[in-house]
């Protein structure tokens, strides 16, 4: 009897003691949309000077705490949030407090009570925050900061006679980055000519946050200034795979002007300098400094007459474009390559390669250039002639298939 009142006597400290226990604390912390990575074209504040196409974006952070309703907490929690450049602090557990860094910017005031759970409420940053600490949104130089979000609270343990209180705490973070420096240049390796569109190929630069890449077009006349000159890094050859020719492609094929192209009337007309000039590229690396991209091939201006005719999702190097066939026919076009990151940076242009649209043979085309009339009719000899022309092909085709399927037995 008394092993049975042991057992049950056992059970209920038990069951009062788990009573007792803290409860976990759900917490979140998140963007309220879009990513966590903002760029300079979000960014606008004094330095910046209201420049066009900026706006100062404002980032809603999402915070949800949940706190247990009945039995082991004293009082009422509070909660504290701030961003700051440096990590977040560790808890000092025996004053419930925190050492907040010199540059935090204070997104829920210390002591802040909470008074409700399972709500999601919403603090903000500006972006122009972010780039603050580097010299303001005109300045490119790239930041991560760190979200610190912070709850603390008061519990009893009952223990036989004594209770105790204990302070306790919990943290989550999340990470924003302030990126100000466009992606790497691709490199355009080949453009094939279609039926009113041109079909491209290209390698990427190794940029991790690729968001897209933009297919530029502009048709080439005779009035078209040289290939574009292309903005020398510092790691960059001045000379192409071939050896001849610019590494800008300005040159034409005796021409050996210097990379801005400048020297020499001979080296700086001619399409032949962009053949020479896509070709080169691909052996050259990107800068390894400024804003031009640090993972890319050699950078190149845009040209300033092209449209941006395709989007390709990150990971696609290849396609035809543009994706309606509106390209013209015996029409040169001058194609290149841009990425875009996840902070909506436009990295530097690849390299120009031509391509020129074109009628494709296929088998109305061919049956038509072999005499074949318009309504299939054999009316006219040379409709006859054509028409027997591709039934002999077809009896061939047929004749080839039936000694084939005698050789395998069927």
């Amino acid at each position: 009897m008394f092993a049975m009142h042991g057992k049950r006597w056992a059970w209920a400290v038990g069951a009062l003691l788990a009573l007792a226990a803290p409860r976990a604390f759900a917490q979140t912390v998140s963007v309220g949309s879009g990513g966590n990575t903002f760029g300079p074209s979000q960014c606008d504040d004094s330095s910046w000077g209201g420049a066009a196409g900026h706006v100062d974006t404002t980032i809603p952070i999402q915070y949800t705490a949940q706190i247990p309703t009945t039995g082991t907490i004293i009082g009422t929690p509070t909660q504290q949030m701030f961003a700051t450049e440096s990590a977040c602090p560790a808890v000092d557990t025996t004053n419930n407090s925190i050492t907040v860094p010199d540059d935090a910017i204070t997104l829920v005031q210390p002591g802040t009570q909470i008074t409700s759970t399972n709500t999601t409420t919403v603090s903000t940053l500006k972006v122009s925050q972010l780039a603050a600490p580097s010299g303001g949104c005109a300045t490119p130089q790239d930041s991560v900061w760190n979200v610190c979000y912070f709850e603390f609270f008061q519990t009893q343990t009952f223990g036989g006679i004594t209770t105790t209180t204990t302070n306790g705490s919990l943290f989550t973070s999340l990470a924003l980055t302030y990126d100000s420096l466009p992606p790497g240049a691709p490199d355009l390796t080949s453009v094939e000519p279609g039926d009113s569109h041109l079909s491209i190929s290209f390698d990427p630069p190794s940029d991790s946050d690729i968001a897209s890449f933009q297919v530029l077009v502009a048709p080439v006349t005779t009035t078209q200034a040289a290939p574009i000159a292309h903005v020398t890094p510092s790691t960059a050859s001045s000379t192409g795979t071939s050896g001849s020719g610019s590494d800008s492609g300005s040159s034409g094929s005796t021409g050996s002007g210097s990379d801005s192209g400048s020297t020499g009337s001979t080296g700086s007309t001619g399409s032949t300098g962009a053949s020479i000039s896509s070709s080169s590229s691909s052996s050259s690396s990107g800068s390894s400094s400024g804003t031009t991209g640090v993972t890319g091939f050699t950078p190149y201006p845009c040209n300033p007459n092209a449209q941006v005719v395709a989007t390709f999702g990150p990971g696609v190097t290849s396609g035809i474009i543009p994706d309606s066939s509106t390209l013209v026919n015996g029409t040169t076009y001058s194609v290149q390559v841009r990425a875009i990151d996840q902070a909506n940076n436009v990295g530097a242009c690849s390299n120009a390669v031509e391509g020129t649209p074109q009628v494709i043979d296929d088998f109305w085309r061919l049956y038509k250039s072999a005499g074949g009339s318009g309504d299939g009719g054999c009316t006219t000899a040379g409709g006859a002639a054509g028409l027997l022309g591709l039934l002999g092909v077809a009896l061939t085709l047929g004749g080839r298939i039936r000694k084939s399927r005698r050789k395998d037995g069927r």
